[in-house]
């Protein structure tokens, strides 16, 4: 149980691969479905929408927009942190062996 507090990036961390794989799967699905249909809605030939629905339709794409933007940059920063750290850790091992 207190190797769980160490672990980085929570749950996701302690998934195989292929769980991760559907859970960032699931995260991604949900946004983008709620994008889908409501673009879909919007771009029916036979029902005329009033100002306001379209409005409401195009506020809630923006916030499944923004969402899906979030677990994006959810996915990419662990991986940049990740990838600086061991940048700087090559860096500094690579210094300490010209200095020696």
């Amino acid at each position: 149980m207190a190797r769980s507090k160490f672990r980085p990036h929570g749950l996701l961390h302690a998934l195989s691969t292929e769980e991760t794989l559907a859970v960032t799967a699931h995260k991604l699905r949900s946004p983008l479905g709620h994008i889908k249909g409501l673009v879909t809605s919007l771009l029916c030939k036979d029902v005329a929408w009033d100002s306001t629905t379209r409005s409401d339709f195009l506020a809630e794409i923006e916030l499944a927009a923004d969402r899906l933007a979030e677990l994006v940059d959810e996915l990419l920063v662990p991986r940049s942190v990740a990838a600086r750290g061991l940048t700087a850790r090559a860096r500094n091992g690579h210094r300490k062996s010209r200095g020696a």
